[in-house]
C-alpha cells in the first residue's frame, strides 16, 4: 500500500510515511517544550534534542552507506564516506553547547538532505525518496531552529 503523491513519482510506502512522520514527533514535542517549560528544564531538555538529532542524523548517513553496499561491486570511498560523514558531524555537535549544536544540526540537516535528493537524482535511492525527505527535512530544521530560539531566548 502507498500514500498518493501528485508529483508523478510512485508513491512513498505507507509504512516508510508513517514510521518517518513518527520519527519527527520527539522533534516537535521537545522543541515546544522548550518554549513552555521552567528555565530550570532548558538545559535538559536542550541536551535532550540534541542528542535525538544526533542520532537521526547518523541514521540518514547510514540510508547511504546501505545504499552504497547494494550496488552489485560496492561503491567505494565516496559513498560510504558521504554515508559516514553524517555521523561525524551530530557526534561533534553533542560536544558543543545547546544553541550553537542545533544550529550546527539544522546546516547538517539541510546538507543530508542535498545528499539524498542527489541520490535520487543520481537513481541510488528510490524516486519515492524524495517525497519522503523532503517535508520531514523542513519540519525537523524548522523544530530544531525553533528549539535552538528557545535555548537562545532563555539565555545562560
Amino acid at each position: 500500500m502507498t500514500a498518493s503523491r501528485g508529483s508523478g513519482e510512485a508513491g512513498v510506502p505507507a509504512s516508510v510515511m508513517v514510521l518517518g512522520a513518527g520519527g519527527v514527533v520527539p522533534f516537535l514535542g521537545i522543541s515546544v517544550a522548550l518554549w513552555l517549560a521552567p528555565a530550570k528544564h532548558i538545559n535538559v531538555l536542550a541536551t535532550a534534542l540534541v542528542a535525538y538529532a544526533a542520532v537521526i542524523l547518523s541514521f540518514l548517513g547510514a540510508v547511504h552507506w546501505g545504499l552504497a553496499m547494494a550496488r552489485p561491486a560496492g561503491d567505494g570511498w565516496r559513498w560510504y564516506g558521504l554515508g559516514v560523514a553524517p555521523a561525524l558531524v551530530a557526534w561533534g555537535a553533542t560536544w558543543l553547547a545547546p544553541a550553537p549544536a542545533l544550529g550546527v544540526l539544522v546546516l547538517a540537516f539541510a546538507g543530508a538532505l542535498a545528499l539524498d535528493l542527489s541520490a535520487v537524482a543520481a537513481g541510488r535511492a528510490p524516486r519515492w525518496y524524495r517525497s519522503l525527505r523532503v517535508p520531514l527535512s523542513l519540519a525537523v530544521m524548522a523544530c530544531l531552529a525553533l528549539g535552538g530560539a528557545a535555548v537562545w531566548v532563555s539565555g545562560p
